[in-house]
């Protein structure tokens, strides 16, 4: 039953093409029927059978006027209504409705979508009823309804893009022999044309060890470098994945990394996940990488929705699958040279010595008794060195061993029979080592962790070196060292291939056995999965404790800590959940792991809850108030500003009972950036006021710069330059008085934007590159990647579009990989531009109809703008003036809302000369004089100069204005363009001024 009584009629437009009447009169006599007298449901078929024009009306005045008064705007779309010139102008008419900065107030659109179809990028954002043949008609009736009876527009959940360059899956072999005609072959299938309708394929499978992610690793590593999938490359594990439940999560958790935040599809059908990889993949350029899939994976319906959707897919497994039929490549055994490259190789890596001639036959025959597996061989030759073992003798056990058939058979059983005497020479400190590396959750561990358990175990210092060195000289974990922005960080870092990584996970779980170490109990898992959680709260707090970006060093250790809380709540240990979620905060927020945070940092505050309530000790109390903070955060970052506005008040009367005055300040900043963020900038101000009040009380220098920054933003915001440039300014200085590089460089980067505001862009880019230089310096990757944005956006202004590219294209990866969606949304849109000023309209109208979601959804009004102004300029270089003409009316009153007066000059001045190619002179005329008038407000000389140039040729080709005013204009143009030093362009306006007959 409709809410609305008789008096309260509400208006329902239904916009359709002809074509479409079969299903149009009888969706509207349902409606009629459904939502009863209260509502007035309008048909037109456009000369039809039905009577809702009056003989005699103009019909397009009946229409106009009938969409005008609607309350909701009903479309059906098919490729014929989208396609009419007719419906277009409707939906046109009705987004010009909306006004307003959120898509869900303004006139109510309720799409119905009945055939796939191509749709205006705004209506994509919007949640449509779906009646196409096969879709559950009663359930999608009922949510027709139900958006037609809301009184606002009903919004899909945000777009997203990019996936992160995360190949922390493939971790490449230290030695790549042989194989280089299979890595060709790979690369050839993910790159060459591809089949019908489908995006690219490539499998590669073998038995275990035998080199497939290694491949895949080589391959992607080269794909890299080619620049062939600049859209990304996301990797997945799929081991121990394999019912169609496991699979359903393997594609959420492939679409994630190409989301906002990271944030998993809510979805949960294949169907339902095949549309939203559309919308993800669709027009891109990306690859996902399924590693290690599992015989009895579903696999053929991940790999469905990926390709349909546009993505190339690379696979690897055992055995050959399905989904792969025609695109796989069986990995052999290595060819004999290769293998016994390999194990001499291996073999003289810890002393640099060849293997002698006799030596060569030995290992030859080792090899062949091996039965050439890659792992095998690799294991047996390090034991061999480590062990200084004759390796004619070896030969002969290998030769001999009971187990030879079944390891020639599956050479998978001889890389276990290796494994074992490896361990067996082992120190027992090195065997219960080994053992206990099978508790961590990733096969990726660091020196330091290792060492931490060793000792946990039982070692002492000295035999704790000793028994990580027994794993590392018999190859059980390979060592590689990374680079990491904390000091004490775990840059020594163990992988063990999954199949060493398997070994040692039975040994430690009891289901295989080393003959000097008894089985392990449950209380000796008890302690490894103890000291493993308390080495990660140690850790953790260290690294957050060390500020800046320390924090980055957390990241190769990142499953192995979600592993340690998972395991500390098994425990029900408050004491190290609270440890470890107050160690991650940091890290949770400023990587972009949003949803990692959400899960864990609620369960953190419940832990550090009932520990304050029994200790009543203020740093107990102070912990829970703390990770509060950071929850409320992150849903700050995820667009749920409500419930982060409620903690982070609740917050604040928690740091005031404690006398907290320092949580406080920043609190009050907090609640300063949702106000900002909502618009509400006289609210903001107060919030920075009080915060900065606090910080100046305490003589707290680092809060008061960056309380004076934050008023500063408010004041560029407000469009109150001077204000900003002073706010900065003593920002600056005070930032300089306490020594912090990573606050300088922020201020930097203020005052670039500020001087960017002000059209000042040589100020703007010294700023810039001055900020960068710090930030790089630093290694704050997010401040690089939004310093290199800003450049970008500088260079563009400049009218260096190759330039402004090389910054976007440089900030991208760095966005991404700090999963930082805002950032790599802004260096999107500019990408787009840029490319789009270099010529190249397809892939510049790619890039910017991904922006536009994002931008819409998110409530950036200068943003949209400046995205839909952007694809006007693509369509009036395609000579489609009417859809130009459509995006800049769109755009045009976004950025008188938003004080955007360059863009909207802009805006004015496109749409000036569309009207003068539609021979509309007096708007054409209006919209140059409007362009002008505000270049001139803005001091803008370069668009100033542009447009009294055009001016002036429009009046005396046209026979407009008064008499002499063009060649005044023309005059006038030429001046300027002298004033600002463009003598070629002022050379080129005088000519245009005589051949018009100017004096």
């Amino acid at each position: 039953m409709a809410p609305h009584s008789s008096h309260t009629l509400r208006h329902v437009f239904v916009s359709h093409s002809s074509s479409d009447n079969a299903f149009g009169y009888g969706l509207t006599d349902w409606l009629r029927a459904e939502l009863g007298a209260d509502y007035d449901v309008f048909y037109d078929s456009h000369g039809g059978e039905d009577d809702s024009i009056p003989a005699g009306e103009y019909w397009q005045d009946v229409i106009q006027t009938k969409l005008m008064a609607a309350d909701v705007f009903v479309v059906i779309e098919t490729p014929a209504a989208m396609n009419s010139k007719w419906v277009q102008d409707e939906v046109g008419l009705a987004w010009s409705r909306k006004n307003s900065a959120r898509l869900e107030l303004g006139l109510v659109i309720a799409p119905v979508l009945l055939e796939t179809c191509a749709v205006p990028p705004w209506l994509t954002l919007i949640q449509y009823a779906d009646l196409h043949a096969g879709a559950d008609e009663a359930e999608e009736r009922a949510r027709l309804l139900a958006a037609i009876r809301r009184t606002t527009t009903l919004v899909k959940p945000m777009e997203v893009i990019g996936p992160p360059f995360d190949l922390s899956e493939l971790r490449p072999a230290d030695h790549f022999i042989g194989r280089a005609t299979d890595v060709e072959w790979v690369m050839k299938r993910l790159t060459g044309p591809a089949d019908v309708q489908l995006a690219n394929i490539a499998a590669a499978n073998g038995q275990g060890g035998i080199g497939k992610t290694a491949l895949a690793a080589e391959a992607v590593r080269r794909l890299m470098t080619s620049l062939a999938f600049p859209d990304g490359i996301a990797a997945l594990d799929c081991r121990d994945q394999h019912s169609e439940a496991d699979a359903l999560g393997l594609l959420q958790m492939a679409l994630s990394r190409f989301a906002p935040g990271r944030q998993k599809p809510e979805d949960d059908s294949f169907a339902a996940l095949g549309d939203v990889a559309r919308q993800l993949l669709g027009g891109k350029h990306a690859l996902v990488v399924l590693d290690n899939v599992e015989a009895d994976l579903p696999a053929s319906k991940i790999v469905a929705s990926l390709r349909t959707a546009g993505a190339a897919v690379l696979l690897t497994s055992r055995t050959p699958l399905p989904a792969a039929q025609g695109a796989s490549l069986r990995l052999d055994l290595l060819p004999e040279e290769d293998a016994l490259t390999l194990f001499a190789t291996t073999y003289g890596e810890p002393t640099g010595r060849a293997l002698s001639k006799d030596e060569l036959v030995a290992a030859r025959r080792i090899v062949v008794a091996l039965g050439r597996h890659t792992l095998a061989v690799k294991l047996a030759a390090a034991y061999a060195a480590t062990e200084g073992r004759d390796l004619t003798t070896l030969a002969e056990e290998f030769e001999h061993n009971p187990l030879r058939d079944a390891w020639l058979e599956n050479s998978e059983v001889a890389v276990t029979t290796v494994l074992a005497t490896s361990a067996a020479a082992m120190s027992p400190g090195g065997q219960r080592l080994y053992a206990a590396l099978g508790a961590f959750t990733s096969a990726d561990v660091g020196r330091h962790a290792a060492l931490a358990l060793a000792e946990a175990l039982g070692d002492d210092e000295n035999e704790a070196e000793r028994s990580l060195h027994w794993v590392f000289d018999m190859r059980l974990a390979d060592s590689a060292r990374i680079e990491l922005p904390a000091k004490g960080a775990d840059c020594e870092r163990l992988h063990l291939h999954p199949l060493i990584q398997a070994h040692a996970r039975d040994i430690y779980a009891g289901r295989r056995n080393l003959p000097d170490i008894a089985s392990w109990d449950d209380s000796q898992r008890e302690l490894v999965n103890f000291s493993i959680a308390t080495w990660y709260a140690y850790y953790s707090t260290a690294m957050f404790g060390q500020g800046g970006v320390a924090y980055l060093a957390l990241m190769p250790d990142e499953k192995n800590i979600d592993g340690a809380l998972e395991s500390a709540l098994e425990q029900g240990d408050d004491d190290l959940i609270t440890q470890l979620c107050n160690g991650m905060r940091d890290f949770w927020r400023d990587t972009g792991r949003w949803q990692t945070g959400l899960h864990w940092l609620p369960v953190g505050m419940l832990a550090a809850a009932r520990i304050a309530e029994e200790t009543e000790d203020y740093d107990d109390c102070m912990y829970e108030a703390n990770i509060a903070a950071y929850f409320a955060d992150l849903l700050r970052f995820v667009g749920k500003l409500d419930e982060a506005e409620a903690i982070y008040k609740l917050n604040l009367s928690q740091r005031r009972a404690l006398g907290d005055r320092a949580g406080e300040g920043l609190i009050l900043s907090d609640l300063g950036h949702v106000a900002l963020i909502r618009g509400r900038l006289g609210e903001a101000g107060r919030f920075f006021k009080q915060s900065l009040a606090i910080s100046q009380s305490q003589h707290n220098l680092q809060g008061e710069g960056s309380g004076l920054s934050n008023l500063g933003q408010v004041a560029l915001a407000q469009g109150r330059l001077e204000e900003a440039q002073h706010y900065f300014e003593e920002s600056q200085a005070i930032v300089r008085m306490t020594g912090d590089r990573q606050d300088e460089g922020a201020v930097l980067s203020n005052l670039g934007q500020a001087a960017f505001a002000r059209g000042q862009l040589e100020e703007a880019e010294s700023y810039l590159q001055e900020s960068l230089r710090i930030r790089r310096e630093v290694s704050d990757k997010r401040g690089e990647g939004i310093d290199l944005t800003h450049l970008g956006q500088v260079a563009l202004q400049r009218g260096l579009p190759e330039e402004a590219e090389r910054y976007f294209r440089e900030s991208l990866p760095i966005h991404r990989e700090l999963s930082d969606s805002t950032g790599e949304n802004v260096a999107l849109l500019g990408l787009g531009r840029a490319i789009l000023f270099n010529g190249r309209l397809d892939e510049a109208e790619s890039i910017l109809k991904q922006c536009l979601p994002v931008r819409v959804s998110t409530g950036d009004r200068k943003g949209e703008a400046i995205t839909l102004a952007s694809l006007g300029q693509i369509e009036m270089a395609r000579g489609h003036a009417e859809a130009a003409q459509n995006f800049f009316n769109v755009s045009l009153p976004i950025r008188h809302e938003v004080g955007d007066v360059q863009g909207e000059s802009t805006d004015l001045y496109c749409l000036a000369m569309i009207a003068e190619e539609q021979n509309d002179l007096s708007t054409a005329e209006q919209r140059y004089r409007e362009a002008l008038a505000l270049s001139i407000d803005l001091r803008d000389d370069t668009n100033a100069a542009l447009l009294q140039e055009v001016l002036g040729a429009f009046l005396i080709l046209h026979g407009r204005g008064t008499p002499g005013e063009g060649c005044v204009a023309l005059s006038e143009a030429t001046k300027r363009w002298e004033r600002i030093g463009r003598s070629e362009r002022a050379s080129r306006t005088r000519w245009i001024s005589q051949d018009l007959g100017c004096p």
